[in-house]
């Protein structure tokens, strides 16, 4: 629906999803659900309420475990804070998720690149060489729980 430019039948479908999931327990489901409307506020600029469906998902899939959901939370993220002009924080998010997949060995699905790529080089053009190079570094070096944690705040 939403490809096809039904942006609010998308969220109604998603949010019942979401109710279902958090029914029956699923918060796999849930965490899921959450991304995908984090996703489709932000591309409705609503960059706060997708923040904020990030940081429930980061919480859900801290607790069960799912380091790949958890990665994609970062890029999202990442995505949200060069909506917000938060540039550094882009970067730094972008580069922690680089390096959890790496260590996991974890390949992004081609939209998923791309989406990744457009955030890295929008941020390397608004920031000087220096400060983008100190704040991937930054990232890179975070550990999984430090990015979450970073990514909460």
């Amino acid at each position: 629906m939403f490809e096809e430019g039904d942006q609010s039948g998308a969220v109604d479908l998603v949010e019942k999803s979401l109710l279902l999931f958090r029914e029956i327990g699923d918060k796999y489901g849930a965490a899921f659900a959450l991304c995908i409307l984090a996703n489709i506020t932000s591309e409705q600029g609503e960059h706060e309420r997708a923040a904020s469906f990030l940081n429930e998902s980061l919480k859900l899939r801290t607790e069960i475990g799912d380091k790949h959901g958890l990665i994609e939370c970062l890029e999202s993220l990442a995505s949200v804070a060069l909506a917000q002009k938060q540039l550094e924080r882009a970067v730094r998010l972008s580069g922690a998720a680089e390096a959890m997949r790496e260590s996991l060995n974890i390949r992004l699905s081609p939209i998923e690149q791309e989406k990744s790529d457009r955030t890295k080089t929008a941020a390397r053009a608004a920031l000087d060489e220096k400060a983008f190079a100190a704040e991937w570094s930054r990232g890179l070096a975070m550990t999984l729980e430090q990015a979450v944690s970073y990514g909460q705040s």
